[in-house]
């Protein structure tokens, strides 16, 4: 990748600082003609078209996949707000949710949800115990 020059990157910025009138108009970083041609980029193939099975995953490779960090992500409810509603919050201000309670919170690792559980207090903490897993 090439860089721009000192001539492109303030007709960049000078492009960007306008209002366009055309919506449509594209910003040119180059003239056509300058840019140098993309090499013929490949890809090794896939092996298999699934994971493979836990059962088939050797102690050894289990030890080393038991470093790997989660994110783990706890909710308990979501909601819906107006953009004019949200830019009003304050310190202080409730923000209700759609969730009683009772009621469960879901249980996502790394963005993919994976059961369900209750919060409890634990001496000076909460926790969340598992209630049911997703299969």
């Amino acid at each position: 990748m090439s860089e721009l020059t000192q001539e492109e990157l303030e007709g960049l910025v000078q492009a960007i600082q306008q209002p366009h009138k055309d919506k449509n108009q594209k910003i040119p970083l180059r003239q056509p003609g300058q840019f140098k041609k993309a090499g013929k980029v490949s890809f090794s193939p896939l092996q298999g078209d699934r994971p493979r099975p836990l059962e088939t995953i050797t102690e050894k490779e289990l030890g080393q996949l038991s470093a790997l960090k989660v994110q783990v992500d706890v909710v308990y409810g979501k909601t819906s707000i107006s953009l004019k509603e949200l830019l009003a919050l304050d310190t202080g201000h409730l923000l209700p949710l759609h969730e009683l309670c009772d009621e469960l919170v879901d249980l996502y690792v790394n963005g993919v949800k994976i059961g369900r559980g209750e919060i409890v207090a634990t001496e000076n903490q909460f926790g969340v115990k598992i209630v049911a897993l997703d299969s």
